[in-house]
């Protein structure tokens, strides 16, 4: 088979496991190269020493700067998953290995999240960033939300890679909830379980997309910082390391299918800690 004609098979594959639109996009975006370069090769004949010369010629960006660990990650990740889905005898991305990158400091702390959450003034988009906040979704997920779900004692969610989680809603968000619901029903808003749960003022469910900018507007105004949805699921995840949750529960909760996806969350902690020490100094 063909490098090409495998790769078309792999991201066949990915949507029939369940993988997201813009897991599928990052996958092929980051095989692209590859493709170019190999694509009327046999891909049974690529070479572990073919692949350690395309990782080395990927390494510039066109500017002659280094790309990020972050960047060649996505990209060795990419060509790891791609071989293993062959089922080759000989897996020449075997030998690949991931280096271990520092989340950026993006998250925020439990103060910051009070204060996000009490300075919207928008009812809709108060409740949307306190669920991303208290219960860690991904912002695909929250745009996937029915009103069905936001009644319910806990929210399951079907994430990336068709991961199944169960999360519990607490009190804080089912208040949040519980308000904009009875907002929803007094503005003629569909309050029908199956609704969608976030629509924009014509009506349409909100968009992944919309919810992305609504992040950025609300922290840039309230905190003074753009941030983004994944920085609160960021936020999320640190204040559970910070309060000595379990990381197996972590896992469950983030939706995380390798244990060592939560396992980055750790440092965050320490930093928590070093900085509460800091204060302390005389």
């Amino acid at each position: 088979m063909l490098v090409r004609e495998a790769i078309e098979r792999f991201e066949r594959g990915l949507v029939g496991q369940g993988a997201s639109r813009n897991t599928v996009a990052t996958y092929r975006r980051n095989l692209e190269r590859f493709a170019a370069a190999f694509a009327e090769r046999p891909v049974e004949e690529i070479t572990a020493s073919d692949l350690h010369e395309h990782l080395y010629s990927s390494r510039l960006k066109a500017d002659g700067s280094e790309k990020t660990p972050r960047t060649m990650n996505a990209l060795k990740t990419a060509l790891r998953s791609f071989f293993k889905s062959l089922g080759l005898e000989e897996n020449p991305a075997k030998a690949i290995r991931i280096k271990r990158v520092r989340i950026e400091r993006d998250y925020i702390t439990g103060e910051e999240v009070r204060r996000l959450i009490a300075g919207i003034p928008a009812i809709r988009d108060r409740a949307l960033v306190t669920i991303l906040c208290l219960l860690g979704l991904r912002r695909e997920e929250a745009a996937r939300l029915t009103v069905g779900d936001a009644r319910a004692q806990s929210l399951r969610i079907f994430g990336k890679g068709g991961v199944e989680r169960d999360i519990p809603i607490n009190a804080t968000a089912r208040e949040h909830l519980d308000r904009f619901l009875r907002w929803k029903e007094q503005h003629g808003e569909s309050v029908v379980p199956s609704a969608p749960l976030f629509v924009s003022r014509k009506g349409n469910p909100l968009s992944a997309n919309a919810i992305y900018n609504l992040v950025r507007k609300w922290t840039r105004e309230i905190l003074g910082k753009e941030l983004y949805p994944h920085s609160l699921r960021h936020s999320f995840a640190s204040a559970l390391v910070a309060k000595n949750v379990h990381l197996a529960t972590i896992q469950r909760l983030m939706g995380h299918s390798s244990i060592s996806m939560t396992e980055v969350y750790l440092h965050i902690s320490n930093e928590l800690k070093e900085e509460a020490v800091a204060r302390l100094e005389v």
